[in-house]
């Protein structure tokens, strides 16, 4: 089991403390999904109030590295345990486990409800509950699912997508942070927004709406820091992150590139994700032949890569682990893989935008 050697997802990482009286602090901690490095400087305009109180009295990460995949839920679970996706189980959006056909896909509470999912590694607030902290989780994904038979948070609201990408759900959920960390004797509040994410798929990391979004956001974090009156900021560490960045796939012509055809019902079992990247369960003894014939796959090459568990760099970390597949394909940005065939395959459909999930060690856009 490795751990991730430094903390890799955060983007605003703000100590908000006040005050060294008392050893003991407790925490609000805030999830930005999908809000790029660069988003204040790009939307910032004249100004942001909230953000910038951070950068004055506190601390800034300069930006994400967020882990392969770079999508959300593997993201979040890191965040939470502090391991790779190998090994803490969530290894994509969406899964698919062959030994019970079971299927996981971020959208579907029931799906991802199993608890099967999420044995593999204990999140910081089970842990925190252990030790006799309250814990409170604000549209946290998961939040919900009992560890050890029995042990849950104090409070939970567990992750459910909003499409519309209204910021109000944020800023009622950060006073009522406010309030539970400062009435309510919570020692550790867990906020998800998810908004910023939303609008960059479908607008574009760049658009007008995305710059609205983030505004709006600030507007919660000003009010946040409004409350510095109450004292709460004397025992209180308060601390933004992200998940991933974005990046923009409507600057120029996106190409696509299709793996249906050179895909063998025969020789492969499941398909599970497309557009960054695709995982691919060969039937057994079938591994070379599907890696082969996907490489030989029109526009797959230098921008599209093919790998086995063998030849996957060790940057990515992701090996080991049953549901992580024999073979996977990467784009890089203004690439989208789709597979159009009529075996069995757990992917969305859609090209955005904007887009993320591909990989994370070179590309500025998606930290």
């Amino acid at each position: 089991m490795q751990y991730v050697a430094v903390v890799l997802v955060v983007v605003w990482a703000c100590v908000g403390v006040r005050s060294s009286s008392t050893s003991a602090h407790n925490m609000i901690l805030i999830l930005l999904d999908g809000f790029r490095w660069d988003y204040v400087r790009l939307h910032g305009g004249e100004g942001l109030a909230g953000f910038d109180k951070f950068v004055n009295s506190g601390a800034r990460a300069t930006h994400v590295n967020p882990v392969f995949p770079s999508n959300s839920f593997p993201n979040w679970h890191t965040i939470v345990t502090g391991l790779y996706p190998e090994s803490h189980g969530i290894v994509g959006n969406y899964m698919y486990d062959s030994e019970d056909e079971g299927i996981f896909y971020i959208f579907d509470s029931q799906s991802t409800g199993n608890p099967r999912w999420w044995s593999k590694a204990e999140p910081l607030w089970i842990t925190a509950t252990k030790n006799q902290r309250d814990t409170g989780l604000l549209l946290w994904g998961r939040c919900d699912l009992p560890w050890y038979g029995h042990v849950l948070p104090r409070h939970c609201l567990p992750f459910n997508y909003d499409p519309s990408a209204n910021t109000t759900r944020f800023h009622h959920h950060l006073r009522q942070a406010v309030n539970m960390t400062h009435q309510d004797g919570y020692n550790l509040v867990m906020v998800y927004e998810g908004a910023v994410d939303t609008l960059g798929h479908t607008y574009g990391p760049r658009s007008p709406q995305v710059a609205a979004a983030v505004r709006e956001v600030d507007l919660g974090l000003q009010n946040l820091w409004n409350l510095e009156a109450r004292g709460i900021m004397d025992t209180t560490n308060v601390v933004v992150v992200s998940d991933h960045g974005m990046a923009d796939m409507g600057v120029k012509d996106v190409e696509v590139v299709e793996l249906g055809p050179c895909l063998q019902q025969q020789e492969v079992e499941y398909v599970v994700e497309s557009g960054s990247y695709v995982n691919i369960r060969p039937f057994p003894g079938c591994t070379q032949q599907v890696a082969e014939s996907v490489r030989r796959c029109p526009g797959v090459g230098e921008k599209v890569v093919v790998y086995t568990k063998e030849t996957l760099p060790e940057r990515y970390h992701y090996k080991a682990n049953r549901l992580i597949y024999q073979v996977t394909v990467i784009a890089e940005p203004g690439y989208f893989i789709n597979v159009e065939w009529e075996g069995r395959i757990l992917a969305s459909d859609k090209m955005y935008k904007g887009y993320h999930g591909f990989d994370n060690t070179h590309n500025k856009d998606l930290t």
